[in-house]
């Protein structure tokens, strides 16, 4: 279950195909935080988890991820995500931990 908003938040989360959206706009309408899941073969994604700058440090993030954990299917399914070093401070407040550093790849068009 996700916790409660800060008074002035609104949260909305759809499940469309493939993915999970969740959206959490302020009093005035703005987008104050969004992200993504998707599960698929046994796993259960977090993606781009945002939080604007102006609204940090009110618990949104945290709130973002319990809303889309809360529409993960399979109670089996493993649940990952990838962060950037700002994200990772969130993430290690809920428990979360990195098993493995990552890389970043970039993938150009082939020759022929």
């Amino acid at each position: 279950m996700a916790p409660p908003l800060p008074s002035g938040y609104r949260r909305e989360v759809s499940i469309g195909y493939p993915a999970t959206v969740g959206r959490i706009s302020a009093e005035d309408g703005s987008l104050a935080a969004s992200g993504y899941a998707v599960e698929y073969g046994g796993v259960f994604i977090f993606d781009r988890i945002v939080t604007e700058a102006a609204h940090r440090r009110r618990g949104l993030g945290g709130a973002m991820m319990a809303a889309l954990a809360s529409r993960q299917q399979s109670n089996a399914a493993q649940r990952v995500l990838v962060a950037t070093a700002d994200g990772r401070a969130l993430y290690s407040t809920l428990d979360w931990t990195v098993p493995s550093p990552n890389s970043k790849v970039t993938i150009g068009a082939g020759e022929a």
